[in-house]
């Protein structure tokens, strides 16, 4: 009797370990001021899980997260992602925002004098909906591999307009100390809006953890932690 509660206690023992030593992947980037090293040192502490932050550059979030070499990322939605990846809960949301020089104010009717817009290659496809689609023109584009490098694109006056999220814009603009007197105001044409997503490849092995990290983001929301981390500058 004695041995069987031993065995019992070890089983126990055992299982528990296993599940509270995994560890889940989850990507960030090294943006000066991002908010999701603290996001997710908060989502680690209420679900009780071990979230270990792999930094990567901002255009191979996306492929790690299709390769399974992260567990989860925040990214917005495409057809890339929605692919190769699973939707688990929006986080964040911004204004997407067209910011040209100073003195050339951006607004519908002159839409049509927007010669080259520059954008993060990670945003393109939010282009194409909220620009390109529906004012019906065809700027040429020009990629960025960072929301810093755009800005400084903008003040360098190499394009016609930015277009950028209205919270990374003003975080670069304190990251890389640009004077704000140099741009336009800004003009809004959507909604940035950016997911929780889990790796397809991952999803079997990450599934018993889940439920955990929803329920701990889920109370993060909902008393304003995600909402205070996106819009701390």
């Amino acid at each position: 009797m004695k041995f069987k509660r031993i065995i019992t206690a070890l089983f126990i023992l055992i299982s528990f370990t296993t599940l509270h030593s995994q560890v889940v992947n989850a990507a960030v980037t090294a943006e000066p001021d991002s908010y999701l090293p603290e996001f997710y040192n908060i989502l680690s502490d209420r679900s009780e899980i071990r979230i270990h932050q792999i930094i990567l550059l901002p255009q191979e979030v996306e492929n790690a997260l299709t390769d399974g070499l992260v567990d989860i990322a925040i990214l917005p939605e495409n057809d890339k992602i929605n692919s190769s990846a699973q939707m688990q809960m929006p986080v964040s949301e911004s204004p997407l925002v067209l910011i040209g020089e100073s003195g050339y104010a951006i607004h519908e009717r002159n839409m049509i004098d927007l010669r080259t817009v520059a954008v993060f290659s990670n945003d393109e496809s939010l282009i194409q909906q909220h620009l390109i689609d529906k004012y019906s023109i065809e700027p040429r584009i020009q990629k960025a591999r960072h929301y810093d490098s755009l800005v400084r694109i903008m003040a360098s006056g190499r394009v016609t307009a930015i277009a950028i999220p209205l919270k990374e814009f003003e975080r670069s603009l304190m990251s890389i100390k640009e004077d704000r007197d140099k741009f336009s105001p800004p003009f809004a044409i959507g909604v940035k809006e950016e997911f929780l997503y889990l790796s397809k490849k991952r999803a079997d092995k990450m599934a018993p953890l889940m439920d955990k990290l929803m329920q701990a983001l889920e109370g993060m929301k909902d008393d304003g932690t995600v909402e205070e981390l996106c819009n701390r500058l």
